[in-house]
């Protein structure tokens, strides 16, 4: 008896004959030599490896412009257009063309778009804050800097402080979050060297540390604490490899970026070793009579300030955005007043918005909104 092995391998070879047998036999009232019927435009055997035959576009008739320029006329007097966007409009209706109607009309949408580019940022450079939002954008900014928890120092830390601005109720802001971010790269900068300076000019770390949060005003309001230090430790770190000011912040995030890479638990011991290198060599802050705390912001720290820790963590890398640089004004150099006074209050201005304050920066590049260069 054969076996199922066999029967299978005797089926595949008759059916290989067979269907070599039907290759072979020609159709009824075809001939063996007869070759297919040539086929209009193609001379290559595959016919997928050419392009198709460029586009024959005619040119309008004499009865056909007729209809147009008419129906164009009839459409004119429903637009109010000046006298040379009238004109520009006639010569359009008397060009005979498709091709030349369709190589005007891609030019006049060009000058839309960059109409449309200069208009926003003209917009852009005539926005100016008031003096009382200005004073809430610098506090703000400051509060952020100083967050233990904040993600980055580059990236998507602006579009952080308009969120968190927002979902303070924060009034007098514009519509466009496009129109702020030039003022507060400008801001941002200015505050991100002061504690570049601090970190220089200061040995041991709590009497830096208490530096800047006094020089930021916001002594009665964040608290130092062992996160911060750490952060701080490697601000300085970064600085002792003399980055030029474009890059510097840049690379302090690509330092965060590479400690986050295997997890929590190596991130904080990477900033644990780090720190440890800062106390051996500029001095042990447990040895200062300033406290350390465990939560950074006090009972009696406002509202305003608490969305700002929260949203901290959300700050992202961004792709190499870049904004221009801001035209100081008479707002700019004024002195600021204190962020919290007694420590007890709400940010002048502030209500109680509902907002999100979701960032919207993402992705994994290595540039930043704010163009500080600091």
């Amino acid at each position: 008896m054969a076996s199922s092995a066999s029967i299978m391998q005797r089926a595949r070879a008759r059916a290989a004959k067979e269907q070599q047998s039907q290759a072979s036999t020609p159709a009824p009232g075809t001939s063996r030599s007869s070759s297919p019927p040539p086929m209009d435009g193609i001379d290559s055997p595959n016919p997928f490896a050419l392009s198709m035959p460029p586009r024959r576009v005619a040119q309008n008739t004499s009865a056909e412009m007729i209809i147009m320029k008419s129906a164009g006329e009839r459409a004119l007097k429903s637009r109010k257009l000046n006298d040379n966007s009238q004109a520009d409009y006639r010569r359009f209706l008397e060009t005979p063309h498709p091709l030349e109607r369709e190589a005007i009309h891609h030019l006049a949408v060009l000058e839309v778009r960059e109409l449309l580019q200069d208009n926003i940022e003209q917009r852009q450079q005539n926005w100016q804050p008031s003096k009382d939002l200005s004073k809430i954008i610098k506090k703000n900014i400051r509060a952020l800097l100083v967050m233990p928890n904040v993600q980055y120092y580059g990236g998507s830390l602006a579009q952080t402080i308009i969120d968190a601005m927002r979902k303070s109720g924060t009034p007098g802001l514009p519509e466009d979050d496009s129109d702020i971010r030039d003022y507060l790269g400008h801001l941002l900068s200015v505050d991100k060297n002061t504690i570049k300076t601090t970190m220089k000019d200061e040995r041991n770390i709590a009497h830096a540390t208490a530096k800047i949060l006094s020089s930021f005003s916001l002594s009665q309001s964040v608290q130092p604490t062992l996160s911060l230090y750490y952060r701080f430790a490697l601000i300085r770190t970064e600085l002792k490899k003399n980055h030029t000011n474009d890059v510097f912040w840049t690379e302090v995030d690509k330092v965060l970026d590479e400690y986050n890479k295997d997890g929590s638990t190596h991130f904080v011991l990477c900033m644990k070793e780090n720190f440890s290198d800062d106390v051996d060599e500029y001095g042990d802050p447990a040895k200062t009579d300033i406290k350390l705390f465990t939560e950074p912001l006090t009972n009696k720290a406002p509202k305003w300030l608490k969305h700002i820790h929260d949203l901290a963590p959300k700050v992202r890398r961004l792709d190499g955005v870049k904004s221009r640089k801001w035209r100081r004004t008479e707002v700019d150099e004024e002195e600021d007043e204190p962020v919290d006074g007694d420590g007890s209050g709400e940010e002048p201005g502030n209500g109680d918005g509902d907002g999100d304050g979701n960032s919207n920066g993402n992705g994994d590049g290595n540039g930043d909104e704010n163009g500080d260069g600091e």
